[in-house]
């Protein structure tokens, strides 16, 4: 695993909003305008999604594991066709190869039941690129590499 989120691409870079609550570098994130206009964990299990990611504060010496507080500002990757990046995939999930996401309405991805009737647009446009180490379903949320489509 990289120690940012970002791997290959050129997604823009936006800080001009804040947490509505806590966020993690590599949740899902959307704009939130409940109570102002906040970033959040994306909240709608199979909704409709921009690919916005929450990145690292790497200049300001956080990694990975530094997760935004409400309030703060965010640092967000949003990411086109092509650009790759490791984001959260939930609990439970089992990626075994080249699989669709979705998300899990809880700033989390996972695979997409490919018996639901999902539109394209509910995929999220993320494509798990590698299978996970664990052999079986996740155990806790992971980031893993994956592909905008």
């Amino acid at each position: 695993m990289a120690n940012k989120i970002k791997r290959q691409g050129n997604p823009r870079i936006d800080e001009a909003l804040t947490a509505s609550a806590a966020i993690t570098p590599g949740d899902l994130v959307e704009v939130h305008v409940g109570a102002g206009r906040q970033y959040r964990r994306h909240a709608t299990a199979n909704g409709n999604a921009v690919r916005s990611f929450a990145h690292e504060r790497d200049e300001a010496g956080k990694d990975l594991d530094f997760a935004y507080a409400a309030n703060d500002k965010v640092k967000v990757g949003l990411y086109n066709s092509g650009d790759e990046l490791d984001a959260r995939i939930a609990s439970g999930e089992t990626v075994t190869g080249i699989e669709f996401l979705s998300s899990d309405g809880s700033g989390a991805l996972q695979v997409v039941d490919a018996s639901a009737a999902t539109t394209e647009a509910q995929r999220a446009g993320i494509v798990a690129q590698s299978a996970q180490d664990s052999g079986g379903a996740l155990g806790a949320i992971t980031l893993l590499k994956v592909r905008v489509v």
